[in-house]
């Protein structure tokens, strides 16, 4: 019924039950995780930065072959890594998040980048799968 949610119904007393649920799950899930939401920006900093005084970078991932499938892992825990196939048959293709290894062309060129929140992003990386 309101597909650009604009209507807030939080202050809607139909609603009220609902809205706690969801709350305690929240609050139960970011006690699970351990996450820390009222934290000062410059404590989380340090945390992510492990008490440096500069903003590390996600290392490179690396690039490996499994059989016929092709496996992308980075050495910075909790890292995401992206991946885009290029070429002339995938012009502008749009970066899609690694999550297994993955079948590619034969000839694909894929480049690879890795993200850490907090951390700088690896440099991207390029390979040519029929070298």
């Amino acid at each position: 019924n309101d597909p650009h949610e604009l209507v807030n119904l939080a202050g809607d007393p139909d609603y009220q039950d609902k809205l706690h649920e969801l709350r305690s799950e929240m609050d139960r899930w970011v006690e699970e995780i351990g996450d820390q939401p009222n934290l000062p920006e410059g404590s989380l900093i340090k945390q992510l930065w492990s008490g440096a005084d500069q903003q590390p970078k996600t290392s490179d991932p690396r690039i490996e072959r499994q059989g016929e499938k092709i496996q992308l892992i980075c050495p910075t825990e909790g890292a995401s890594i992206e991946y885009q196939i290029v070429g002339d048959d995938a012009p502008g293709q749009s970066w899609d998040i690694y999550r297994e290894p993955l079948n590619f062309p034969q000839d694909a060129r894929i480049k690879v980048q890795a993200h850490r929140i907090g951390f700088l992003p690896s440099e991207v990386i390029q390979l040519q799968l029929s070298e």
